[in-house]
């Protein structure tokens, strides 16, 4: 399996377009078990590969359309016993002409035999990254008087993951796993703190949001970018946070409260901006459990900065650009000023088929 990463490389399209060749020739290599299947005399089509940083996993799928025997009146058992049974590891390569990218490492998890009423009888692959697997099983545990950051990597470090995690807060809150898959509780976690939570190939990351962070591309409607929608939405935005709650310990009282955004991009007005305008009443509450003054300060700006993150939502499409990844930034640009921003990217598909590779994509943002 190749070293799969969210990287942080930036790139200009004229970079892109001279490692791809102009874009001529889309092109795909698909590893089983480390084994290019191209090279078996396999016949692939509709590859597809979605990723995201939302809570689920990223998965993959193609068509082997060569597989059965019409002599034997079978698929291929020696293609089904060495290549296609669930649990055997695969790497999807995606470009152009004899230039490709990792974009998915993961693992087989479902095999469809299809036999259609007009066509040959086809094999239909589906599989899933790393991540299904911390979604299996509800665990229960708890945590004293360790950080986020603690907890994150011993459950990480379960499931073998290299670790990309950032240092955070410690607090004195008694952490508990109540029913939840590894997951989403460490999703429940970065919500909390407002950090960034994602599994690429074999690396778990919880990272600081990086909303500063250099955009890995600038597409142009009309010349790059083929589509684009976004919708501006204040009806989940306030504008402010107040934490409070009780240690149940000690019985003292805690506050906390947040206002200022960390902004994306150069716009004038967050959510929280547009909302002053009705006062107080567009302030948002919360009561928690809470363990100190900085833990409480640290919950409302952590609630505070998601809830920002719902003020611009969009999608898009571009040619297949293998480099865009979920959970990067990406800068959209002629689209005028209030909608030529950066935005964070939260889901991608990448699809080669009859139609070319393409790469499609969903965003946020939090400034208007």
């Amino acid at each position: 399996m190749s070293n799969l990463k969210l990287s942080t490389k930036t790139y200009s399209f004229q970079q892109l377009e001279e490692k791809y060749r102009g874009f001529l020739a889309p092109a795909f290599q698909i590893l089983v078990e480390g084994s290019n299947i191209q090279l078996e005399g396999m016949v692939l089509s509709n590859v597809k590969v979605s990723t995201s940083i939302q809570a689920t996993a990223d998965t993959f799928s193609f068509t082997v359309s060569n597989a059965f025997d019409f002599g034997k009146r079978e698929f291929d058992s020696s293609w089904i016993n060495k290549y296609f049974s669930p649990t055997k590891s695969v790497e999807i390569k995606m470009g152009y002409v004899d230039r490709f990218e990792t974009v998915m490492e993961g693992i087989i998890t479902k095999i469809s035999y299809e036999y259609p009423k007009n066509g040959h009888p086809s094999i239909h692959v589906t599989g899933m990254d790393l991540s299904f697997l911390m979604m299996r099983g509800k665990k229960i545990k708890s945590w004293s008087d360790k950080s986020y950051s603690e907890i994150v990597t011993e459950i990480g470090g379960d499931y073998s993951l290299k670790l990309d995690v950032d240092s955070c807060p410690k607090t004195n809150s008694h952490h508990v796993q109540n029913f939840k898959d590894n997951f989403n509780f460490i999703k429940g976690l970065a919500k909390e703190v407002n950090y960034d939570f994602s599994i690429v190939g074999r690396t778990l990351y919880f990272k600081k949001p990086l909303t500063q962070a250099a955009s890995v591309i600038e597409l142009e409607w009309g010349k790059h970018l083929h589509s684009f929608s976004a919708t501006h939405d204040i009806s989940q935005q306030v504008s402010k946070v107040h934490v409070y709650g009780t240690n149940h310990k000690s019985k003292e009282v805690y506050s906390g409260e947040a206002a200022q955004i960390n902004k994306l991009g150069s716009n004038a007005k967050t959510g929280a901006d547009l909302m002053r305008s009705f006062g107080t009443n567009a302030d948002d509450y919360n009561k928690e459990e809470l363990q100190s003054a900085e833990e409480a300060k640290l919950r409302a700006e952590a609630i505070l900065n998601e809830t920002a993150m719902n003020l611009v939502q969009g999608n898009g499409e571009c040619i297949g650009l293998p480099e865009i990844q979920a959970g990067r930034y990406l800068k959209l640009a002629k689209l005028g000023r209030h909608l030529s921003q950066p935005y964070h990217i939260l889901t991608v598909t990448h699809s080669i088929g009859k139609t070319g590779y393409t790469t499609s994509f969903t965003f946020r943002g939090n400034a208007i």
